[in-house]
């Protein structure tokens, strides 16, 4: 019996092995003791990174922290770049006015976008309804605690919201953030980004024509400390969440969108400044103008 799980520690050690042989041997080494205490040792075990992520992320006993003691309070819950531009958004928001079946029923992903300026209040409409505070209520030791209209594992919100304007009536080209609580959008930098986006895209052309790009990122320091590394499952789920909340608004607001994964996740970090320790891009989600001006059905 000890023989024969030595032997496939053994073979677990070796594809670890061959998996890592591009890292530093302290880094190799420490990878390689963290991964074998989170995969279960089997015969029929195969090391490779789908494998890998969900052993150390699965579910054992709960799979939570427990409560966190009535003195602790949460991270901040949102972003703030304190020294930019702050431009704030219009708040009387245009009316959607289509069941829930006719969004659903019309939602596709479409790539066929026109060179053509959408107005503000689309953009403030579009931002406000998909990923802007609802509320405040009490929660986690706070009377001031943000609720979206976007749902959220333990309502952390572990996500923030950056705009790449490219054609939006009253704003200029730029790199914008989604100031949430003012309901504004902070300039972080200026200029005509279609160029950029297309090679952080990996030269797909439709993200040059787009009206606005959100990138969404994960910001880890907001779940971690109630889910623990259980909490990185939770994000994605909860991202996904609100891509679908963006596609149903910017559908019901007859603009044409999709989410695009494909991207560079080091040039897109970068591009945005990111400390990718502490936060770190997710997806992007592209919106743009209609060819035409066909009702939702």
């Amino acid at each position: 019996m000890g023989s024969e799980s030595g032997t496939t520690e053994g073979t677990i050690k070796d594809q670890l092995q061959t998996l890592f042989a591009g890292s530093g041997l302290t880094a190799k080494s420490n990878m390689i003791r963290l991964i074998e205490r989170a995969m279960p040792v089997s015969s029929n075990d195969t090391v490779n990174e789908v494998n890998i992520i969900h052993s150390m992320l699965r579910n054992v006993g709960t799979g939570f922290s427990e409560a966190p003691p009535a003195t602790k309070r949460v991270p901040p819950m949102y972003k703030v770049y304190d020294h930019a531009l702050q431009i704030p958004l219009p708040t009387e928001f245009i009316s959607m006015g289509y069941s829930l079946e006719q969004v659903i029923r019309a939602r596709s992903a479409r790539r066929d976008y026109i060179d053509r300026t959408i107005s503000l209040d689309l953009l403030s409409t579009f931002l406000h309804w998909s990923c802007g505070i609802r509320r405040y209520g009490q929660a986690y030791n706070s009377g001031a605690f943000p609720i979206r209209f976007t749902p959220s594992g333990g309502g952390l919100q572990p996500w923030e919201v950056y705009v790449v304007i490219n054609s939006v009536e009253q704003l200029g080209q730029g790199l914008y953030h989604y100031r949430a609580p003012s309901h504004a959008l902070e300039l972080l930098q200026e200029g005509q980004m279609r160029g950029r986006m297309v090679e952080l895209g990996f030269g797909v052309e439709f993200l040059h024509y787009a009206s606005f790009i959100c990138i969404v990122t994960c910001v880890p320091g907001r779940f971690y400390w109630k889910y623990g590394t259980r909490g990185y499952r939770i994000a994605h789920i909860d991202v996904g969440i609100l891509v679908q909340t963006m596609w149903y608004v910017a559908t019901a607001l007859k603009l044409r969108s999709l989410p695009v994964s494909g991207f560079s996740d080091d040039g897109v970090d970068e591009f945005l400044a990111l400390d990718d320790q502490r936060e770190f891009s997710m997806i992007l989600f592209v919106v743009g103008a209609r060819p035409d001006t066909v009702v939702i059905q």
